[in-house]
């Protein structure tokens, strides 16, 4: 199973991701700031009205089954992915969440905290014996530990909130398949280029750890386009 999760930046990149789904293989692309995708893939997507562009769950074969999140529409879409074939019969709950902005008329908490409560709405919502993978923009500046002489260091709510998706049998992939490795930038905010934000991601949990890879595509093409760069996750079976 071959993953691609990107934020399109508002849209912007929204004629990009099937050129990146298509040269990896992907099986299910994670969207977050899409508008509504023109795909003849099977999708979900809601958006984040008044906006024109929310999260999306696209799968290149099989079906999708939407699963709601209701407090989060169009910031977090779900669905369980059933391949079907008679060769291969995985089934897998799959997210594509988006931390929310606090607005004056849509007020939020913080972007970790509201990180922790669709989490733990997801978990809620999901067979515990199920393989999931929960992947998006999480807002955070450090998903995951930072290692000894990077710029940043990761914030104590940050450490907390990594410390009960744990709890919950999540493995927060980038971080935890590369663990002596820096954080990757994954966000080039457009008021701070520089700063190596890690900020988007997965959450697996059901799924074998040692059959997992997550990398962080560097590309200046699609640095045109967004201000956030794509994130891979295969998961190679037996």
């Amino acid at each position: 199973m071959r993953f691609v999760s990107w934020n399109l930046n508002r849209g912007r990149a929204g004629g990009a991701w099937q050129a990146i789904a298509r040269d990896h293989g992907a099986d299910l692309v994670l969207l977050q700031e899409a508008t509504k995708p023109e795909s003849d893939s099977v999708s979900q997507w809601e958006a984040v009205l008044p906006q024109l562009w929310g999260s999306a769950v696209i799968a290149m074969d099989g079906q999708l089954q939407r699963v709601e999140v209701p407090a989060y529409r169009g910031w977090v879409t779900g669905a369980r992915w059933s391949r079907g074939t008679k060769s291969s019969g995985e089934e897998v709950y799959v997210f594509s969440i988006h931390s929310p902005t606090h607005r004056k008329e849509a007020p939020r908490k913080s972007y970790v905290n509201e990180s922790r409560t669709i989490v733990h709405q997801i978990d809620s919502a999901v067979p515990i014996d199920a393989p999931l993978i929960i992947g998006g923009d999480f807002n955070f500046a450090s998903l995951g530990e930072r290692v000894d002489g990077e710029r940043l260091s990761t914030h104590s709510d940050e450490q907390k909130a990594l410390d009960e998706f744990r709890s919950k049998r999540f493995l927060v992939a980038w971080r935890d398949l590369h663990p002596v490795a820096p954080l990757p930038q994954t966000l080039r905010w457009t008021g701070d280029r520089t700063t190596p934000f890690h900020c988007d991601g997965y959450l697996v949990r059901g799924l074998d750890a040692s059959r997992l890879m997550c990398e962080v595509l560097l590309n200046e093409q699609l640095d045109a386009v967004s201000d956030h760069r794509p994130v891979t996750l295969v998961y190679a079976p037996k």
